[in-house]
């Protein structure tokens, strides 16, 4: 039964990731709204 909550229940890692990719996107964003004349590499 444990097996199968952990299998349903999203790992908090993958959460984590994903809120920091989202986080650094808007970091670009707003970074590049302020300054457009430096374009991040990516």
């Amino acid at each position: 039964m444990s097996a199968r909550h952990h299998c349903g229940a999203p790992r908090p890692a993958d959460f984590f990731q994903l809120r920091v990719s989202r986080r650094h996107v808007d970091l670009l964003r707003v970074s590049s709204a302020l300054c457009p004349a430096t374009t991040p590499a990516r």
